[in-house]
């Protein structure tokens, strides 16, 4: 079973319990940060080479996305909706938009395990100057991806995408053409590369074929079932490239599991797998610019052999990807806070430039990490400098750095999200909480800046802020963009 799959299975089990909610509510999904995009086409890149920002309303402020694929929907169970937050002088305090199917100019209606909002990703589809957003939908055993069509006034209407009909479980965004529009990966496959601009009646350029990465363990035997893991230009060519990641349990009895990634690299023939690989195996992973060289580095959370619990690499990039150059931080480097338990390594990655000095900061949420108290949870802000990924200068938040209302179980940092809600060009950080208040969840917003981040400037978003109601609902639970 992929991670992707197992993080799925996990999410589905866990929001499924509590689909029922009277009225509607969701978890934060965090879409997109990086610069605005152009009047005609999408940002290849954000600041420090992160993924291009979500701006649904093209004012230069990055907007967030919420979505409870599992929710219940005017009476219709697990049909999911979404949520967004619009960019504001304020990271957290902008204007609020429900969106689900029924809705006015979104297609289809609430249909029980649609799972609407089950993965998202922002880019700029028609290349119109305004972010949209692709969301995945079920019906049945298939799946298709919606695109919500972004405008001044943000998120308004929506389009059926013709050739993503089939089993689409994600949806990746990003020019992996090098054309300079932005295209869509909904799988692997001859058709599994949807090119851009897309017409606003659900058609695509064209279709292009992702390779399936072949990955064989230690003893040769393959490793099935790869997953799409994260999206970035990791060789400084101007077009993006892909991450995937293949775990496997042995048959040993030993409840081990096998990790491998592999990297697909983009451009205008389609895309190449090198024949060697430097990516380690891990569970999560994300992009951006650490050391200001001019090419995206990929930052993992380790998984497997040889590491120390909550290992950080960066596996920094060169003109043929990624290379064998890296760092590793632990909760063990010297300036990094915390300490070693039994589950303390990130779920959840993202990268930003919090400091605004051109480097990549990453910031790491550690759902399970648990010291002292079962499954309370973390999250880690490091910061990148000319010479990679340093612990100087890191910070860790937990649910009692913004709330007193700590509790066992409550996945603290479960989502996060670096992004500039305030236009000021340091990304803010939004971490999510989805255990607070009795599973109500909550999602803490806080400004960027280049000394320590305040907590005590955070504004904190709940349920009644959506205009939503109801318990249990986990507000923060999932990240669609993150693919971890």
């Amino acid at each position: 079973m992929s991670t992707l799959e197992g993080k799925r299975r996990k999410w589905v089990a866990g929001v499924a319990a509590v689909a029922a909610v009277g009225a509607v509510s969701a978890p934060l999904l965090w879409s997109g940060s990086g610069d605005r995009a152009d009047a005609k086409g999408t940002a290849l890149t954000g600041p420090a080479g992160t993924r291009p920002q979500a701006d649904f309303d093209n004012d230069g402020r990055a907007d967030q996305v919420s979505g409870s694929p599992n929710a219940e929907v005017s009476g219709t169970r697990q049909a999911g909706y979404l949520a967004v937050t619009y960019g504001s002088d304020r990271p957290g305090a902008g204007r609020h938009q429900v969106l689900g199917q029924g809705s006015e100019g979104v297609p289809g209606k609430p249909s029980s395990g649609a799972g609407f909002g089950g993965h998202s990703t922002a880019r700029d589809f028609d290349g119109d100057g305004y972010t949209d957003l692709a969301v995945t939908s079920s019906v049945g055993r298939k799946s298709t991806v919606i695109v919500l069509w972004g405008s001044k006034a943000g998120l308004h209407g929506g389009t059926y995408l013709k050739d993503a009909a089939g089993e689409v479980t994600t949806a990746v965004g990003g020019d992996f053409d090098g054309d300079k529009k932005a295209d869509l990966v909904t799988g692997f496959g001859p058709k599994g590369l949807l090119k851009g601009p897309f017409t606003r009646d659900g058609t695509a350029a064209g279709t292009g074929a992702v390779p399936e990465p072949h990955v064989d363990d230690k003893e040769g035997e393959e490793i099935p079932n790869p997953s799409l893991e994260a999206a970035g230009d990791l060789n400084g060519d101007h077009t993006d490239d892909l991450v995937t990641l293949s775990s496997n349990e042995t048959d040993d009895n030993t409840n081990h599991v096998v990790w491998a990634s592999r990297y697909l690299q983009g451009g205008k023939d389609g895309f190449a797998q090198p024949a060697k690989s430097h990516i380690p195996g891990n569970g999560a992973a994300t992009v951006g610019d650490v050391d200001d060289d001019g090419y995206g580095d990929l930052v993992v959370s380790r998984r497997g052999e040889q590491r120390d619990c909550g290992a950080l690499t960066v596996v920094y990039g060169t003109s043929h990807g990624p290379g064998p150059r890296r760092t590793t931080l632990t909760k063990g480097s010297p300036d990094v806070p915390g300490q070693a338990s039994g589950a303390c390594d990130y779920t959840a990655l993202d990268a930003g430039d919090v400091d605004g000095d051109g480097h990549a900061d990453v910031l790491g949420g550690a759902d399970l990490d648990s010291p002292g108290k079962e499954q309370s949870g973390s999250a880690t802000l490091v910061r990148g400098s000319r010479n990679g990924l340093t612990g100087e200068g890191a910070q860790r938040f937990r649910g009692k750095s913004f709330s007193s209302e700590e509790g066992s179980d409550d996945s603290f940092g479960l989502s996060v999200r670096l992004a500039d809600q305030d236009g000021d060009g340091k990304s803010d950080l939004a971490i999510g909480h989805p255990g607070r208040d009795d599973n109500a969840g909550a999602v803490y917003a806080l400004p960027g800046a280049e000394e320590k981040l305040p907590t005590e400037e955070a504004v904190t978003l709940s349920p009644k802020d959506f205009g939503l109601s109801g318990s249990l609902t986990k507000l923060g639970y999932t990240a669609p963009d993150l693919l971890n």
